[in-house]
Parts: C-alpha cells; sequence; structure tokens
C-alpha cells in the first residue's frame, strides 16, 4: 500500500530507496517481528563499510554489486526512514512527498 502511495503522491518522481524504506519503516511500525532484521550479513557490511551513502542508496536496489546488497540495501533503507522519523518526526517523511511531486529536492 505504501508503495502505491508514495509513488502517487510524487508523481513516480521518488528514489526507490525512500519507497522501499518507507515500506520497511512501517512494517517494522505496524510489527517489530514484520520488519528487517539485522542479519549476519547486515553486521558484516557495516564491519566492512559496504553501506552506500543516501545519494547513491538507490544503486543497492538497481545495480547490486555484491550477493547480499540488496538485502543491506533494504535494512538501509528502512533504518534511514527511522531515524528521519525519530529526528523530524512521522510528518517529515510525509511532507517530502510534495517537493519530491515537483523535483524539489527537500529541506530539513
Amino acid at each position: 500500500m505504501s508503495h502505491v502511495y508514495i509513488l502517487t503522491a510524487t508523481n513516480h518522481r521518488v528514489p526507490r530507496w525512500f519507497t522501499e524504506g518507507l515500506a520497511v519503516h512501517e512494517e517494522t511500525e505496524v510489527s517489530p517481528e514484520w520488519g528487517d532484521r539485522m542479519t549476519p550479513e547486515i553486521v558484516v557490511a557495516i564491519r566492512d563499510k559496504k553501506l552506500l551513502p543516501v545519494a547513491e542508496l538507490d544503486r543497492g536496489f538497481i545495480a547490486p554489486q555484491y550477493r547480499c546488497r540488496l538485502i543491506v540495501s533494504y535494512y538501509q533503507a528502512g533504518r534511514i526512514c527511522d531515524y528521519i522519523q525519530s529526528r523530524w518526526g512521522a510528518d517529515k517523511l510525509l511532507e517530502w512527498c510534495t517537493p519530491l511531486r515537483s523535483s524539489k529536492p527537500p529541506r530539513m
């Protein structure tokens, strides 16, 4: 449901990491058991400094460079959305949709 809402609200002008991150974030909000867990592969990616910068995170979904990159990217995107909500509130996640729709970068 969140994918359809966000894609419609942004006129499909949204980074892939944001739609996937919101979906993971919402799953975890409903029930912690539903969200992505920190797996050994994610721990290794963190240890080996394989997390992507936010500006490059779409690459983790579109062109993963190693076997677990996609799993790590889902986890990372979800945690970024968790951080945005904890730092600026849940409304900030939805506020990003308006500037994305008009292709203007969101402001914090």
